[in-house]
């Protein structure tokens, strides 16, 4: 878990029903650079193998290369992008993205789907990253966009009273 001095200790963080409260805290903990990196167990004297990166092996791994500026990251979200039809600005961290998040659109129902779609990017961002690290098993990005959708929409079907969507229109466009 990184610490950096200077980051706010504030991270406005949307607290929807249909998340699981497990997920929502991984969000506000990584967005609060509070999360397991290799990069801060090193310097806590874990002992590694690599500090880099295990999608990409280019880099040390931080928390905003782990969901904006990995290859395999970006890769997700220009899936999660295009199936979502919206354009999203150049985010460099999860502050970047949860502020993104809370001002898109002015429909309330259509900005609750896309924080939880991107609640789900980054759960299932760092579940790929654990998949490598833990079980060497390499998730490919498009299978991960998919688990995205599908984990998404069983939230929000399934844990709302009033979210008729099909899975066959949330798969061509989750904001019908």
């Amino acid at each position: 878990m990184d610490t950096n001095p200077n980051l706010c200790n504030t991270v406005l963080i949307d607290w929807i029903p249909e998340i699981p409260i497990k997920v929502i805290c991984f969000v506000w903990s990584a967005a609060m650079e509070r999360i397991p990196i290799t990069i801060g167990l090193s310097k806590r004297g874990v002992k590694l193998v690599d500090v880099n990166c295990g999608q990409c092996s280019n880099i040390e791994e931080t928390v905003s290369h782990i969901f904006f500026k990995c290859p395999y990251a970006k890769t997700v979200w220009e899936c999660i992008i295009r199936w979502c039809k919206i354009k999203l600005p150049h985010c460099e961290s999860l502050e970047d993205i949860l502020k993104f998040t809370r001002s898109w659109g002015h429909c309330p129902k259509k900005r609750k789907i896309l924080v939880s779609i991107c609640y789900g990017t980054i759960w299932w961002l760092w579940k790929a990253r654990c998949e490598i690290f833990f079980k060497e098993i390499k998730i490919p990005p498009t299978k991960t966009a998919d688990n995205i959708q599908g984990m998404v929409f069983i939230l929000l079907k399934h844990r709302s009273s009033n979210y008729p969507i099909k899975w066959v229109d949330w798969n061509i466009y989750p904001f019908c």
